[in-house]
């Protein structure tokens, strides 16, 4: 029986719209799921199933530039047929702001935003599928209709979905563009050199660990403001604003400073927090992260943008989460 193939369409968005990038390079260090290996990128590419602009692509070495259009034919499996048509799921989402446009939601911590390989169910794609009626654009790949851009499954707060493919394009070009203003709060593990700064380390996708983003010179420029809301002994409480959007920046970028976020499995460990607190204080703080520190510190609290239909200033701001707010009532009796 002869493989089914799905089509998965990407639009380019280079960071400078007169440079140009080798289309194997580019495919690399795509955050999709379906591109698990450059070996992969490459067998593609000589199985002519990669076309840029409607043409095939017959050398990994084919330049493109923004704005082209990329479009892969991959073969289809178990992974990707759950992947390809995801279903709606009558899941509760706290809705902030919606019109005929655009919806914006307030993610919980733990709720993944679209379905991936061994994740296909219960993800906030399921819910929107659900709640919009399919009310959703369609411009990017099939398994995460509406959402324009992604937050971690453990990091809480807003997220923008777009309901029709003009929306889509127009959000996707503002937050290009870096006409959004993006807002975070976090809890680091150490104390920042200075209480204001800016963080300008370019990241790319490791080599060892795919999984993983890593600070890196031929990464991609990443950008991170921040200001310190208040010291503790051994602990921040910052406020964050994404210049740049790349996969785990702020993760990784405070990580590189030796102040990675609080509960972060990937870029910290409970191990490496004990290890910055005096021993006496050591029990207490192991008793009270195993029973409320279930993810990382990180909350999305803040949008502020022009909307592209309306031209109205989009202001909106999410409260911290309970368990967050848990975090800084400890540290204030402990670490204060």
């Amino acid at each position: 029986m002869q493989n089914k193939e799905i089509n998965l369409k990407h639009v380019v968005l280079l960071s400078n719209k007169d440079e140009t990038m080798r289309i194997d390079k580019y495919l690399s260090q795509i955050d999709n799921e379906l591109l698990h290996s450059r070996s992969q990128i490459e067998r593609l590419i000589e199985e002519q199933k990669v076309k840029v602009n409607n043409r095939l692509v017959l050398k990994k070495s084919r330049e493109i530039k923004d704005g082209d259009i990329i479009e892969l034919d991959i073969n289809e499996n178990p992974v990707i047929m759950a992947l390809n048509s995801p279903e709606g799921e009558n899941i509760p989402i706290d809705i902030v702001y919606e019109d005929e446009y655009l919806i914006v939601v307030d993610k919980p911590a733990g709720m993944t935003v679209h379905p991936a390989p061994g994740n296909y169910k219960s993800t906030l794609v399921n819910a929107l599928i659900h709640y919009s009626q399919g009310n959703l654009s369609t411009c990017a790949e099939s398994f995460r209709p509406g959402i324009v851009h992604r937050l971690d499954k453990d990091t809480s707060g807003l997220i923008i979905i777009a309901k029709n493919n003009k929306m889509h394009a127009k959000m996707a070009k503002i937050i290009q563009e870096r006409k959004i203003t993006k807002k975070y709060k976090t809890i680091l593990v150490g104390s920042l050199a200075d209480n204001v700064g800016t963080i300008n380390l370019p990241i790319a996708r490791s080599n060892r660990n795919r999984k993983k983003m890593i600070v890196c010179n031929d990464g991609k420029e990443a950008i991170t403001k921040y200001k310190v809301i208040k010291n503790y002994e051994h602990f921040s409480y910052v406020d964050v604003e994404l210049i740049t959007g790349r996969t785990h920046q702020i993760r990784v970028h405070f990580a590189s400073l030796n102040c990675p976020v609080l509960g972060d499995q990937t870029y910290n460990s409970l191990a490496n927090t004990l290890s910055k607190i005096p021993l006496p204080m050591q029990k207490r703080f192991k008793a009270f992260n195993n029973k409320n520190i279930n993810r990382q510190a990180l909350h999305a609290y803040g949008l502020e943008f022009i909307h592209p239909a309306t031209n109205k200033l989009i202001e909106l701001y999410s409260p911290l989460p309970n368990d967050l707010l848990s975090i800084l009532s400890y540290l204030d009796k402990d670490f204060t």
